[in-house]
This record gives structure tokens, C-alpha cells and sequence, in this order.
């Protein structure tokens, strides 16, 4: 008895360990700059760039529009390969949820004006050597 509770506990804890790890690995692939385009979104809104960071244990994130305009990502949380994330623009406060496909995020935002596609492309740097 007391060897299949050290299995059941060496194999709980070997799993638990490999989905820490993946989902860090998961989450250091998110970080990084997005080319996004919201074609149903109003002027000014409708493109740009959402730039995600890692803070210790949390995502941190920001969408700057093609007007100019920024605003911080709240509540951002990638679970598998689904973001999630909320924003105030202008008063409003709209939701983001998005898949992550290698390179690409696809997915939706829910505002007043209804729910819009989002697509977004990652931004490769160049480094220089």
C-alpha cells in the first residue's frame, strides 16, 4: 500500500510539475509585441499594437492604437493557449479573448457596439549582433 501511494504521489507530482512548466513556457511565448487589426472597430481603433511583458508572475499589457491613443490591459491571463484580457477605452470597458496559434492570435472583443474579430500577427525583431 505504501508503494502505490509513493507512485500515485510521484506520478501527481511529475504531472503537476510538467503543467507548471509548460504553461510557463506557454506564457514566455505570448510575451512580445502584436500587430492586431479589429477591421468592424471605429476609426482611429480599428489596428495596432498590443505589447504584453512579464512582472515576476504576472502579464502585464497595453494596446497602443493607430490614433495614438494607449490604454493598459487588465486582468490579462493566458490559460493554455486562450489570452484573456479587459480594457476601459474611452469610458468603455471591453473584453478580449483570443487563441494563440504559433505567431497568431485570433479571437473576439465584446463591447456595446457587439462582439468584433481580432487578429494579430506577432512583431519579429531583429536583433542586432
Amino acid at each position: 500500500m505504501k508503494r502505490l501511494f509513493l507512485i500515485f504521489t510521484l506520478v501527481f507530482a511529475t504531472g503537476y510539475l510538467f503543467d507548471g512548466f509548460a504553461q510557463e513556457a506557454v506564457n514566455k511565448t505570448i510575451v512580445g509585441s502584436w500587430k492586431y487589426e479589429v477591421s468592424q472597430a471605429p476609426y482611429g481603433f480599428e489596428s495596432g499594437t498590443i505589447i504584453i511583458s512579464k512582472d515576476k508572475e504576472n502579464l502585464l499589457g497595453e494596446v497602443n492604437f493607430v490614433s495614438g491613443y494607449s490604454v493598459k490591459l487588465q486582468n490579462l491571463s493566458l490559460k493554455s493557449d486562450t489570452l484573456r484580457a479587459a480594457a476601459n477605452v474611452e469610458g468603455e470597458n471591453i473584453s478580449i479573448t483570443a487563441k494563440m496559434v504559433k505567431n497568431k492570435l485570433q479571437g473576439k472583443v465584446d463591447t456595446s457596439m457587439g462582439v468584433m474579430g481580432i487578429k494579430a500577427d506577432r512583431v519579429m525583431t531583429t536583433s542586432k549582433k
